[in-house]
């Protein structure tokens, strides 16, 4: 259920047509924005922090380098580092 709930609440900050969000694993989710900027993303994850307290979801993001070898992949290994580190900090808590 709380899957569920945390599902609903990704599709409610990220309803606009930039944003395309899967599901990746488990419990992991990712979403891909277009057009966006570091600001606009900083707003909505504080909005998930917000709706998703009860949760405990850690998140991390990354901007996307065309000149990278590989921008995807380098992009989401950056992400996933960010997010291992946040699981980090909130179990030495």
């Amino acid at each position: 259920a709380s899957l569920i709930r945390i599902g609903d609440i990704l599709k409610n900050i990220y309803r606009d047509r930039r944003f395309s969000i899967f599901r990746i694993g488990g419990d992991e989710f990712i979403i891909i924005a277009k057009q966006t900027n570091e600001e606009e993303i900083q707003k909505k994850i504080a909005k998930m922090d917000v709706l998703c307290g009860e949760y405990n979801v850690s998140k991390g993001y990354a901007k996307i380098d065309s000149g990278a070898k590989n921008p995807f992949n380098a992009a989401f290994v950056e992400a996933d580092k960010m997010l291992y580190d946040e699981k980090r900090s909130k179990k030495d808590e």
